[in-house]
């Protein structure tokens, strides 16, 4: 990813974290290839289609609120994130 790129990820910068930390518990729980709706480090649902994750997130949120509608991948496990997307460190 450019700089541009990460920058245009600043307002879902939480969820994406959120998102990689959650996917191993995500992916034991059988729900590979359905989608996960997300809003700061919060799980809020999993659906079965990129569009029903997407309208409840709109239901739920505001015009403008930034959440994350979030294909379920395990290949996600495995690919390179920048530093500032990888979940933060239990302390």
């Amino acid at each position: 990813m450019n700089a541009q790129q990460l920058n245009s990820l600043d307002p879902i910068k939480t969820e994406i974290r959120t998102y990689l930390r959650e996917l191993p518990r995500l992916l034991a729980e059988g729900h590979e290839g359905k989608f996960v709706l997300i809003k700061d480090e919060q799980v809020l649902s999993v659906w079965d289609t990129f569009d029903d994750a997407c309208q409840a997130g709109r239901e739920r949120y505001p015009l403008g609120v930034a959440f994350l509608a979030q294909p379920i991948d395990a290949r996600d496990l495995t690919r390179k994130f920048p530093e500032d997307l990888r979940p933060r460190q239990a302390v």
